[in-house]
Order: structure tokens, then sequence, then C-alpha cells
């Protein structure tokens, strides 16, 4: 999904970072985009990482770079808030 929205926008992939084993933090997403001078962060709604995708977005502000969305809000996230206890998490 990633790939196919970077081709179409016409947008070359730097690096891809796996999210589905540890949980990539916001600090370490930002520090990947910004030492690769990246502009634009993509982030697919399943990854655990879009959970916080208000606080990465509001982050990678911050440096001059924006956050994408792909394929609509994470399952946790209704009107931008995250469902309290659902699987455990607040």
């Amino acid at each position: 999904m990633v790939a196919t929205y970077a081709e179409t926008e016409g947008l070359a992939l730097s690096e891809t970072l796996d999210d589905t084993r540890d949980g990539l933090t916001i600090s370490q997403v930002t520090e990947a985009a910004r030492g690769h001078g990246a502009s634009i962060v993509l982030v697919p709604a399943e990854a655990r990482l879009a959970e916080a995708y208000a606080r990465l977005a509001y982050e990678l502000e911050q440096h001059g770079m924006r956050c994408v969305l792909l394929g609509g809000p994470h399952p946790a996230i209704q009107r931008g808030r995250v469902l309290a206890g659902l699987g455990g998490r607040s």
C-alpha cells in the first residue's frame, strides 16, 4: 500500500520501517525521517503507530515534515480519539 501510494504521488521511498513487531516510537520515526531528509512520512492505517497519528503528525510538523495516514482511520480511532478500553489500550 505504501509503495503504491508513493508511486502514484511521484514520491521516492527512502526507507520502510517495520512497525509490526516491536512498535516504533514517534521519536524513532521522526529521527529516521530527519536522517533521510524526508518531507513526508506515510503510515498505513493498520500500523500500530497509526494509533498515535495525531501526535506523530504534530512532531513531524515541528521539523517541516508532514504525515499521511493511508487507508482510512486506524480501527482504534474514532473521530480523532483513541477508544478507551479497546484491547487494554487507552
